[in-house]
């Protein structure tokens, strides 16, 4: 069997409630009022605030993703972003 097959169709699937409040940090962060409120729109990317990986510490490579192999296949290369 080849190495990549197991993950080969492999899906994974993520529902939350994207709190407004996360969004309102992001706000103040970059010096802005926080206004954002339930359903309000978000700016373009600022979705990143919300959809990541739940993975235990010890699953977290050296750069605080997650580790080859965990959520990602083991591709032997050494960049990935």
């Amino acid at each position: 069997m080849n190495a990549w097959e197991p993950w080969i169709g492999r899906v994974t699937t993520t529902s939350a409630w994207l709190d407004p409040g996360q969004a309102n940090r992001m706000s103040a962060t970059l010096d802005r009022d926080p206004r954002f409120t339930a359903g309000d729109a978000l700016p373009p990317a600022w979705h990143w605030l919300y959809f990541h990986d739940i993975v235990r510490g010890s699953d977290l490579g050296v750069d605080g993703h997650p580790r080859l192999g965990v959520t990602m296949p083991p591709v032997p290369l050494a960049r990935r972003l």
